[in-house]
C-alpha cells in the first residue's frame, strides 16, 4: 500500500518487477495506466507512485468507482509465445458460456474467440483451440516454439470447473494467460460475483 512496501516487495523478488493496480473498478488496467512491467529496483517507488496517481485520475470519469487498494508486486515474465483469453460468463437464457480466443489487449481489436455452453470435456477445449483463427500461432510459426497445449487446455479446463462449483460467481477471465513451449501462466484474472 506504500512505495517503501513496493520497493520491499521487489527486493524481494530479486529481479525487474510488474506492478499492477488492485481496484476493482479498473477493468481494463492497460487503459488506466494501472500496469508496468519490466521495472527495475530504483524505479519502483516512482512507478508506485504514477500508477497510483494515474488510476485516481482514470477513476475521475463518470461513473467510475476510486477504490484503489494498492499496487500488486510480481516477478516480471518473460515474453510467451502467444497471450490467450480464458473465461466463462453467466446468460440468463444458457446458464454458463465458455470463451477462448487470442488475449491481451489485441482481444477487443481481433475478436479471435470461440464460444461453448458449459459443461465441456477436454476434447471440446481441445477443438475450441484449435477453431480460433490464430490457432497456427499456437502449434509454432517463424520459428517460434509450439505452446503447451496441455498447460492450456489445464487452464481452459480449470476456469470450467470454477464455473460449475461456484454459482456465485457471474463472470471469471483470464486475460492474459500467457501461453509457453513449458507451461502457461494467467497474468491478470478479474471476476464478477
Amino acid at each position: 500500500t506504500t512505495a517503501a512496501e513496493a520497493e520491499q516487495a521487489a527486493r524481494e523478488l530479486g529481479g525487474p518487477a510488474a506492478l499492477k493496480a488492485v481496484a476493482s473498478g479498473v477493468i481494463h488496467k492497460t487503459e488506466a495506466g494501472a500496469v508496468r512491467i519490466h521495472v527495475e529496483l530504483e524505479h519502483v517507488a516512482r512507478t508506485f507512485r504514477e500508477i497510483s496517481d494515474s488510476v485516481r485520475s482514470y477513476c475521475q470519469q463518470p461513473g467510475a468507482v476510486p477504490d484503489l487498494r494498492g499496487i500488486l508486486v510480481a516477478p516480471s515474465l518473460p515474453k510467451p509465445i502467444v497471450e490467450l483469453l480464458v473465461g466463462f460468463m453467466k446468460d440468463p437464457h444458457y446458464g454458463g458460456v465458455l470463451v477462448v480466443g487470442l488475449g491481451g489487449t489485441t482481444v477487443e481489436v481481433l475478436k479471435d474467440v470461440t464460444l461453448r455452453l458449459l459443461p465441456i470435456t477436454r476434447e471440446d477445449a481441445r477443438q475450441m483451440l484449435a477453431e480460433i483463427k490464430g490457432s497456427r500461432l499456437l502449434r509454432g510459426h517463424r520459428g517460434a516454439p509450439a505452446v503447451d497445449r496441455e498447460a492450456v487446455l489445464d487452464a481452459i479446463m480449470a476456469i470450467a470447473a470454477c464455473a460449475r462449483s461456484n454459482p456465485e460467481v457471474q463472470e471469471l477471465e483470464i486475460n492474459p494467460l500467457f501461453a509457453y513451449e513449458h507451461g502457461a501462466v494467467a497474468v491478470d484474472v478479474r471476476a464478477m460475483l
